[in-house]
């Protein structure tokens, strides 16, 4: 029971983390389809963030900003 509770809020922490990043991209921040080496990052989540958002974004478009609820349903 404890683990199922466990493995919950790490969806919940991770879904938070890429919804985070998905809402505060921005396009001038770094990430695996760009690099502006000039401008800090704008992205909430950081750095991290900043790829996370670039690489779903990039593969996935705006079906990104779903797959964080959809974790969290099947979580």
């Amino acid at each position: 029971m404890r683990l199922r509770e466990g493995s919950f809020i790490l969806v919940l922490a991770l879904a938070a983390f890429t919804l985070l990043s998905l809402c505060s991209y921005h396009l001038s921040d770094s990430g695996w389809s760009s690099y502006h080496s000039n401008s800090g990052i704008k992205n909430a989540a950081g750095v991290a963030g900043a790829w996370l958002a670039d690489i779903m974004l990039y593969f996935c478009g705006y079906v990104s900003f779903a797959l964080p609820f959809i974790g969290v349903y099947l979580g």
